[in-house]
């Protein structure tokens, strides 16, 4: 499958990423608009257009990816919120004609759209307690437990993910997201405060190294494949 399937859309490219697919170098594909508004979000000319003008074909990527296959391992479809892209489905497996296992980031909030997609790996973020999602934009934190439970079902491998921002996830939430995601490796990352996409999360302090490993410290990595970022 090529550019015919894609005609118009457009996509962000980073060429090589160490820290993206687990185990693997690979490429990035960020896919533009997104249905949270993260006020913390490092993406933020993603979230909403207009977008930048530096996006690519699918022609373009596909292009490169070829000329790379020796040495990328993956490809890494992110955003932005992928699920909202109609063609998703075709994409995921566009890539992986090419070769390439393909993992898939998202937020969890379409179930119904992520149910019959099959990457080679998935990434789910889980901002905070499902109750909580209000703070960024929705209040329909129930897809969220139901995003998290297919994903657990899907015989896929996977990883959820949560950063620790002040103010929008404290104790009492990593314990509820820790119930939800139990039995699947969990990545905890300390939130940074630039290129926030609310300016004003750009002066709220992150958790000192100390504090962000003393709060994370009731999750070991004896309990669970837990990842301290």
């Amino acid at each position: 499958m090529d550019a015919p399937a894609f005609e118009g859309c457009r996509f962000g490219l980073e060429k090589v990423s160490m820290n993206d697919y687990p185990g693997r170098p690979a490429a990035v594909l960020f896919i533009p608009g997104c249905n949270l508004r993260c006020p913390y979000c490092h993406n933020g000319p993603l979230v909403t257009p207009p977008f930048p003008e530096n996006l690519v074909s699918f022609a373009e990527a596909a292009a490169y990816l070829r000329k790379r296959n020796k040495v990328l391992g993956g490809v890494c479809l992110s955003g932005g919120e992928p699920t909202l892209f109609p063609e998703i489905k075709a994409l995921i497996e566009a890539v992986q004609d090419l070769g390439y296992p393909v993992k898939l980031d998202t937020n969890g909030l379409l179930p119904e759209r992520l149910k019959p997609l099959r990457p080679d790996f998935i990434a789910m973020d889980v901002k905070t307690s499902p109750h909580k999602y209000r703070l960024l934009g929705t209040a329909d934190g129930g897809r969220i437990r139901q995003s998290i439970e297919q994903i657990k079902a899907s015989g896929i491998p996977h990883q959820f993910r949560t950063t620790v921002v002040p103010g929008i996830t404290d104790e009492a939430d990593l314990d509820a997201i820790a119930e939800l995601t139990a039995g699947s490796p969990w990545v905890l990352h300390n939130f940074r405060n630039n290129r926030c996409l609310d300016p004003a999360f750009e002066h709220i302090p992150p958790l000192s190294d100390a504090l962000f490993r003393k709060l994370c410290g009731r999750y070991t990595p004896d309990d669970r494949s837990l990842i301290l970022r």
